[in-house]
């Protein structure tokens, strides 16, 4: 072997040295590659897995607060600052009398909202989308026309960034107890007027009382003027006649103190045989001077052969009182051009005797004549809605009935039944009254 064949022979040994090097160099940088390529997969694998299981719970996170809007009794919304309504749980849709949910989803809030209530409802909102907090009641009209009352607690929703997206609010219904407030006021207003009227009628008693001793010393003074009069030849006949009316007046006045007397009097009630046309005059008498002060009329005809009913006269004559006075109020308040109250008496041959009460006032107000006869229904400023209920409930305690009926023309009339002899008989007088 010459030294050329040696160099060559060590140049190729070198070469293939280095090559071998090389090669397991690379081999080593493929294994590491391998290996990072193995790491990043498993990370991958875990990031995956990760989010993954972040969706699932998410999802399932979603869901629960669905399940919890959907079962929630109270309304719960979504709206823009303009009122667009984003969302609205099932038992918001209820409150709205909504089908579904594109009725109310899309539209503005403020248009369901009354009109009283509709620019403090805008502030409210407003306000919210600036970071505050608020409540407000209000008057809502659902889709179906239905007015309800509703209180809302309102807050901002923000996103991620704290960017306010929309007012959350929380609303319930508060219909019923805003009528149950309404029912105790009146209830108290009720309450108060009945103090007061009882007041009135105690006054009213010894008034009564004290009224009827100067009564009837004008009475005594006067017949004895007419005694003295009339044993004297030269007595101007019209003077004796101015006297007699004065007697007569005095008289009058006395008897109608008597009635108020009697129909104020605490005493238990007597059933007695009663003669319906004549306390259909006594009671005429009695509001006489309360229906010419506004300009009433009270015609009366009563029926030649009319049975006598059996009860008690200052119960029957308190719903009479009663009965009228209504008519002359109403009449009175619309105003009516015509004013009569047209009062009469028969009776049929179911053995009941029957008093209608008749006037020419505006009528019936409403499709459902029988809300009159309801507990604290009024429809006067200071009527306490007591008065018919308590006058159905005397008539219907002696047997009898009281309602309502529209007239043929104008007004309305009341006719009230009461239990006749013939219907008494064999009842022992009493049955189904109250004594």
């Amino acid at each position: 072997m010459n030294a050329l064949t040696g160099i060559g022979l060590l140049a190729t040994l070198a070469l293939a040295t280095s090559s071998i090097w090389a090669l397991r160099t690379h081999r080593q940088r493929l294994a590491e590659a391998a290996q990072t390529i193995r790491t990043l997969q498993s990370e991958r694998d875990a990031l995956v897995t990760a989010h993954g299981e972040a969706e699932a719970r998410l999802t399932a996170s979603e869901q629960r607060l669905r399940l919890l809007l959907e079962s929630e009794p109270e309304c719960v919304k979504l709206h823009t600052c303009d009122g667009s309504v984003l969302e609205m749980n099932p038992a918001g849709l209820a409150m709205m009398d909504a089908r579904s949910t594109d009725q109310v989803i899309g539209r503005s809030i403020f248009s369901f909202i009354a009109e009283e209530h509709r620019q403090p409802y805008i502030e409210l909102t407003e306000r919210v989308f600036r970071g505050e907090s608020g409540r407000l009641e209000f008057r809502l009209t659902s889709l179906q026309g239905r007015l309800r009352w509703m209180e809302t607690s309102a807050a901002p929703l923000r996103d991620e960034h704290g960017h306010i997206i929309a007012l959350l609010g929380v609303t319930r219904d508060m219909t019923e107890r805003r009528a149950a407030e309404e029912q105790d006021r009146q209830h108290l207003s009720a309450l108060a007027h009945v103090v007061r009227t009882c007041t009135m009628g105690e006054m009213a008693t010894n008034l009564a009382h004290e009224l009827n001793q100067p009564l009837a010393a004008i009475v005594n003074y006067t017949r004895g003027s007419l005694r003295r009069l009339r044993a004297q030849a030269a007595a101007a006949p019209e003077v004796l006649e101015s006297l007699e009316h004065v007697c007569t007046q005095a008289e009058r006045a006395a008897g109608i103190i008597r009635n108020l007397r009697t129909f104020l009097g605490k005493r238990e009630p007597a059933l007695t045989a009663l003669d319906l046309n004549d306390i259909v005059q006594a009671t005429s008498a009695l509001i006489g001077s309360e229906a010419r002060a506004h300009g009433v009329s009270i015609l009366f005809s009563p029926a030649a052969d009319l049975p006598p009913a059996r009860g008690s006269r200052i119960e029957v004559e308190q719903v009479l009182l009663n009965l009228m006075r209504n008519a002359i109020e109403a009449m009175t308040t619309a105003a009516s051009p015509c004013r009569e109250i047209r009062v009469s008496t028969g009776h049929g041959h179911d053995g009941y005797a029957f008093v209608d009460i008749a006037d020419s006032g505006p009528g019936i107000d409403g499709a459902d004549p029988s809300r009159i006869f309801q507990p604290f229904f009024t429809s006067k400023d200071e009527g306490m809605g007591m008065g018919l209920p308590i006058s159905r409930s005397i008539i219907e305690a002696h047997g009898g009935q009281l309602w309502l009926a529209k007239n043929d023309n104008d007004g309305a009339t009341f006719r009230f039944t009461l239990q006749t002899g013939e219907a008494l008989h064999g009842r022992n007088g009493t049955d189904g009254l109250r004594g």
